[in-house]
């Protein structure tokens, strides 16, 4: 139980460690996205999802179905979507049984995560596994 509160952190400190992002809450009434200035926010993004082994986009090289580079960022950005649901693998973070945590995935991902905010996307990370 504690290794999942361990990881758990982790990603939490991934997210915020850096956030030059607006931060945002969800109303409990409303359901609503808030920003600082307690005004409604609206979220358009996509999906980026890869469940074979990096379980990571490209982050230098594009490619049109296998990247995620800050080309690909910035026109993402260009079209107005402001949010990523980035699928963060639970075989990337621990791939073997044991309690062993993979460290370059972990990097790649924060990697990722720096990319976003400094073209003023949102990351929402979703761990799970299928």
């Amino acid at each position: 139980m504690s290794y999942i509160v361990y990881l758990l952190t982790f990603f939490y400190l991934i997210v915020h460690s850096h956030s030059e992002l607006p931060s945002i809450r969800v109303d409990p009434n409303t359901q609503n996205f808030i920003d600082e200035y307690g005004r409604v926010r609206i979220f358009h993004g996509v999906n980026v999802v890869y469940k074979v082994p990096p379980f990571l986009p490209d982050l230098t090289n594009f490619d049109p179905q296998n990247s995620l580079t800050n080309d690909d960022l910035n026109n993402l950005h260009q079209w107005g979507f402001n949010v990523i649901r980035f699928y963060t693998a639970w075989m990337g973070v621990n791939p073997t049984s044991d309690k062993e945590v993979n460290q370059d995935y972990i990097l790649q991902l924060s990697t990722a995560v720096k990319m976003m905010e400094d073209k003023g996307i949102y990351a929402l990370l979703d761990c799970h596994q299928d």
